[in-house]
């Protein structure tokens, strides 16, 4: 699997741009670059390799990694500011591949395609438009209403831990 979350260089007084306000590619598209084998195979990751990293102002603002899975999944990518913009995913397989634009922080109001190839036959599928934060936090006020921790809090976890294991990776990959 393969990612990349590019977007355009932000500008010096924007809060992705803060040490302070925890701001940086790292704080603001972890759970992207970590989250495509998450959510594909449901498992922790088994190692993080570091391609490269760019810092600006002792602000990480762009890197590059290979994440591995065990039993050959693999997901890679891009993720940061500065570039030209970027926001997809492409699946390979044996006898198929599938990829889908605008994956990340998917705009409420359009629709999104998934199309690729199995065995030489095209193949396109349309994800009918949704607001994904609004169902997001519907179901967290929910669940405080009836005083429950839905699979959402199992998520939010492991999105945190795999936040520090790709810091910790990123911070092993400075001090080589």
């Amino acid at each position: 699997v393969v990612g990349n979350f590019l977007i355009p260089e932000l500008e010096n007084n924007n809060f992705r741009m803060s040490n302070e306000l925890n701001g940086g590619a790292l704080f603001d598209m972890s759970a992207y670059a970590m989250g495509i084998g998450r959510w594909l195979w449901n498992c922790d990751p088994k190692e993080i390799k570091i391609g490269s990293v760019e810092i600006k102002d002792d602000l990480i603002t762009s890197y590059s990694l290979m994440v591995d899975y065990g039993l050959n999944r693999v997901s890679m990518g891009s993720f940061g500011f500065g570039y030209e913009y970027v926001n997809k995913v492409t699946m390979f397989g044996k006898n198929s591949w599938g990829e889908i634009d605008r994956i990340f922080s998917i705009p409420s109001d359009i629709d999104l395609d998934i199309y690729g190839k199995r065995n030489n036959i095209s193949w396109k599928k349309m994800i009918s438009k949704e607001d994904s934060f609004s169902i997001f936090i519907e179901k967290v006020l929910k669940d405080i209403n009836s005083n429950k921790s839905g699979n959402w809090f199992k998520k939010t976890q492991d999105a945190f831990n795999d936040y520090l294991r790709l810091a910790n990776a990123i911070n092993e990959w400075r001090q080589s």
